[in-house]
């Protein structure tokens, strides 16, 4: 995004949101970062959405100035801990190894999920976790562990 024209209040905005612009499973070198609005500096990865009463477009800023602007910096920070954390979680998840089970499936006990990828008749891959089977199919075995994770994450989020 590019930093917009003219002049802009440098307090008084409202964090509405944190994104990570890395998509799920991909690579560094095909990650595509975001330049802050408000100080125009390159490389955010992890964006903070902020608005303002007097402006009309939302701000698409880093951390430090989202805590700047919100004049609380201590929220924007645990916001962007939050997903750091949840990233790294991922990224150990989808090292593990899983066990493969006599007919071919893979299987693995995560915390408290139970999961298990198998392949359908066509040669792609689905996914269980606990009881519930997804209905999505997958190219790659990749792709289906990545779908357990966010099965896992859904799950969590449920139960809030």
């Amino acid at each position: 995004m590019k930093k917009s024209t003219g002049t802009i209040p440098s307090k008084g905005w409202y964090l509405i949101t944190v994104y990570d612009v890395r998509k799920d499973g991909q690579r560094i070198e095909d990650t595509i970062y975001e330049t802050c609005m408000f100080c125009n500096n390159e490389k955010i990865r992890y964006v903070h959405v902020v608005c303002h009463i007097n402006v009309e477009e939302e701000y698409h800023v880093g951390c430090i100035c989202a805590g700047k602007m919100t004049d609380d910096y201590n929220t924007c920070k645990l916001e962007e801990d939050a997903l750091k954390k949840l990233s790294a979680q991922q990224t150990r998840f989808l090292e593990r190894t899983w066990h493969v089970t006599k007919n071919g499936n893979r299987s693995l006990v995560y915390e408290t999920f139970k999961l298990l990828i198998f392949k359908t008749k066509n040669g792609k891959y689905q996914c269980k976790v606990n009881d519930t089977f997804g209905k999505k199919e997958f190219e790659t075995l990749e792709e289906a562990k990545l779908a357990t994770w966010n099965g896992i994450q859904y799950f969590k989020n449920k139960e809030k």
